[in-house]
C-alpha cells in the first residue's frame, strides 16, 4: 500500500466510524455471516445469480467495506459467500462423482434414452473478476473484485478453480453509476469491455471444453455483468456465467 493510499485509509476510517451495523457484521465469522446474511431475491438470480440482498443494511456495509476500504474482514467474509456458492456447482463436484456422471450418460445415449438433470462436465474453471479501468485504479489503489477472488483462490484448496485478471479488459472509465436509471446503466455499459485475444487463446486452446464465471461485488440493473458476458462470448467462450456478491 502505499503512503497515498495510507492516509486515504486513516481518511475513511476517521470520516465513517463503524456504523452499528458494521459493528455487527463485524462481530461474524465468515461462516456466521454467510448463514445470517439474507439471500438475493429469487426473481434476480435466473441469468445471474447473486448471494445476497443489497438492500439489507450489513451487506451494503459489507459491500462499501470491501470496495472503498479494502477491509480484511469484509473480503474474508465476501470471499468466503463467493467461494461456497461456486463450490454448489456441478461442475466442481468431486472427480468420482463426475466420473459417475458420464458413465450415466454413456449408457443412457447407448441404449437411447433420455438424459434428465445432467450437466456439461468442465475441465476448467476460469474465474475472471470484472475488471476496472486504470483510472480507478489509480483512484482507489485496487480492484475489489481481484481481492475477493484472491480470498476464494486461499479457500480453494483443491484447486477447483484458475483465476485469471488477464482476459477481460476495462475500455473506457464511466462516470459512477450510482444515481443513472436502468436505461442509462445499459446504455453506459454498452462496449465497456474488451478481450486479450492472446491470453484468451491460449486458455482456450490449452482446455476441454472451459467454464467461464465472471465475478462482480454487486449487480444492480446487471448491465455491466451481462455486457462482460457478452464480451466474452462474442470472443469465442461458449460456456460462460456471472455471479455476484450481492444484488
Amino acid at each position: 500500500m502505499s503512503l497515498v493510499q495510507h492516509v486515504y485509509k486513516i481518511l475513511l476510517d476517521a470520516l465513517f466510524p463503524l456504523s452499528p451495523e458494521e459493528r455487527v457484521l463485524f462481530s461474524y465469522s465468515p461462516e456466521k455471516a454467510y448463514g445470517e446474511l439474507p439471500r438475493a431475491p429469487r426473481h434476480v438470480q435466473t441469468e445471474i445469480p447473486s448471494i445476497f440482498a443489497y438492500k439489507d443494511e450489513r451487506v451494503a456495509k459489507l459491500v462499501w467495506n470491501i470496495k472503498y476500504k479494502k477491509s480484511n474482514h469484509a473480503l474474508a467474509i465476501g470471499g468466503y459467500a463467493v467461494y461456497q456458492e461456486l463450490i454448489k456447482l456441478p461442475e466442481c463436484m468431486p472427480l468420482s462423482s463426475k466420473q459417475e456422471m458420464l458413465q450415466v450418460h454413456q449408457l443412457t445415449t447407448s441404449f437411447g434414452l433420455e438424459e434428465s438433470g445432467t450437466y456439461p462436465l468442465s475441465s476448467s474453471i476460469i474465474l475472471i473478476p470484472i475488471p476496472i479501468t486504470a483510472k480507478r485504479r489509480r483512484e482507489r489503489g485496487f480492484n475489489q473484485c481481484e481481492l475477493l477472488l484472491k480470498e476464494v483462490e486461499r479457500l480453494d484448496i483443491h484447486k477447483n478453480f484458475i483465476i485469471r485478471n488477464d482476459v477481460l479488459i476495462r475500455t473506457h472509465h464511466n462516470e459512477r453509476q450510482t444515481l443513472k436509471d436502468r436505461e442509462h446503466r445499459l446504455k453506459d455499459a454498452r462496449g465497456i469491455f474488451s478481450v486479450h485475444e492472446k491470453v484468451l487463446a491460449d486458455i482456450i486452446s490449452t482446455n476441454t471444453s472451459p467454464l467461464f464465471i465472471v465475478i462482480d461485488d454487486v449487480i444492480t440493473t446487471g448491465s455491466t455483468m451481462t455486457e462482460a458476458m457478452a464480451t466474452l462470448k462474442k470472443a469465442g467462450c461458449t460456456n460462460v456465467r456471472g455471479v455476484s456478491l450481492a444484488h
